[in-house]
């Protein structure tokens, strides 16, 4: 399958006022203008920032990734509320405190609540909604829940919910650390805040971004986030993803390109599966509007999102590294449904951040792997038969003489004046190949379900 415009994903590339620069800057003013039009839309608009204490940890420049994000958030008068979810601080309240004294040190101008999700009240709380299920506890929580989350959210989601969980015995709360759990907890919180404020859903958009970064220049990627749901009259736009290069400053130690699962994995993989499959009898519509779906986004796996208030109180949210996956498949359902669109929107010309190692990498292509053969396999039976037929086809499309990937990346990284190991990324296809059988066993083994949307 070739990627082509897609009628639900309009693309919002990012216009420079001058191409030829060779910092791709973006002018001043054409932030104020996005600012301005931010501030003049009658949308909430709320931003997530899931964080850890290590990025309160300087680098070489002299500042945290969590101050770097903060000071550029400094001036975005447009932003309603902030929602910072604290993990990994082990229940350590001093590690806590560190977080807090980075976002005391920037003059916020919009409402800033702070998430401890180990604090000893989150962890009960998270407990006690992990240990019910609609079969067993519905409606167990009442009246106002001092712990961070509304109950009365809760327990419209449970009431919402329960015809369909019949047999359904997962609990109501993620349990193991991650990503998706940091998520699920600041959705909760902001969904509640709406409740609170009795705002409805869909006037609200609630963008998530990652605070682990070290590029300087972040102050345009909120609310290039938010621009195309709070500037479309029509509100039929109600989800966006964030693309953008990833890689190392030019002239720097770090010049090459970054993003492996990205650039030599995800695409690749899931057009090889489309390929393999498509004279399946089961390979349905379905399925194919799916796999050009998730085709239609330049970065596929971007973490940068921001969503209508109701589509993400419908998202069903993951705990590892499949998270950005199957959101996007059940974005693709919820959009169908209500006959909206997405925007493939580029939200800064260079964003990067820290980076997995090899053992990282490996198990992060094993989960995306395994959550989008699990996607396939409720409509085609994934035998071992098909997935090695997947892995050649796979290694085919990524090293064959036409579409050699090595090849494309060698060529962009010589005339961007960056580094480029081909025999180290001829590796990584390798190692991404043995990510599918990794991935497929998972999958056969059974992968634990997603937390229940809110």
């Amino acid at each position: 399958m070739t990627k082509r415009r897609h009628p639900y994903v309009d693309p919002l590339p990012l216009f420079l006022d001058n191409p030829s620069d060779n910092s791709l800057s973006v002018a001043e003013d054409q932030i104020a203008h996005w600012h301005s039009l931010l501030e003049q839309s009658s949308k909430t608009q709320i931003l997530l920032l899931p964080t850890m204490p290590r990025e309160c940890d300087a680098d070489a420049s002299g500042e945290s990734g969590l101050g770097r994000t903060l000071r550029n958030l400094q001036n975005a008068n447009f932003l309603d509320h902030v929602i910072i979810g604290v993990d990994g601080t082990k229940g350590d309240k001093s590690e806590f405190d560190r977080v807090c004294q980075v976002i005391e040190e920037h003059d916020l101008p919009m409402n800033v609540h702070v998430m401890w999700n180990d604090s000893p009240e989150m962890v009960s709380y998270r407990e006690r909604l992990s240990n019910m299920t609609p079969a067993n506890n519905f409606g167990a929580t009442n009246g106002a829940d001092k712990e961070g989350i509304s109950s009365a959210r809760c327990n419209m989601a449970m009431a919402a919910a329960e015809p369909k969980l019949v047999g359904d015995n997962r609990g109501l709360a993620p349990v193991q650390l991650g990503k998706g759990r940091n998520f699920w907890g600041m959705t909760g919180y902001a969904l509640a805040l709406l409740d609170d404020l009795n705002i409805d859903a869909d006037t609200a958009v609630i963008a998530i971004q990652d605070t682990d970064v070290v590029t300087d220049d972040l102050g345009m990627i909120t609310p290039r986030l938010l621009l195309a749901q709070c500037v479309d009259e029509t509100n039929k736009t109600k989800f966006t993803k964030g693309n953008f290069a990833r890689y190392g400053e030019i002239g720097s130690e770090d010049a090459k390109l970054h993003g492996r699962v990205t650039r030599l994995f995800g695409p690749s993989f899931v057009n090889s599966v489309a390929n393999t499959l498509q004279n399946h009898p089961d390979f349905n519509n379905k399925l194919r509007e799916v796999i050009e779906f998730m085709n239609a986004f330049d970065y596929m796996f971007s973490g940068e999102m921001a969503f209508s208030g109701d589509v993400l109180e419908k998202i069903e949210i993951p705990n590892d590294y499949s998270m950005e996956i199957r959101i996007l498949h059940q974005v693709h359902d919820i959009l169908m449904e209500q006959g909206a669109v997405a925007s493939d929107t580029t939200v800064i010309p260079r964003y990067d951040h820290h980076h997995q190692d090899a053992g990282g990498v490996e198990k992060m292509a094993a989960q995306i792997a395994a959550a989008f053969l699990d996607i396939v396999d409720t409509d085609i039976e994934i035998s071992q038969t098909l997935v090695e037929k997947i892995q050649h086809a796979y290694e085919q499309r990524a090293l064959s003489e036409v579409t050699d990937l090595t090849r494309v990346f060698a060529i962009q990284s010589a005339v961007s004046g960056m580094r480029y190991d081909p025999e180290k990324e001829r590796g990584s296809i390798e190692t991404f190949r043995g990510s599918i059988q990794t991935g497929f066993e998972e999958m056969r083994k059974g992968l634990s379900a997603p937390t229940r949307s809110w």
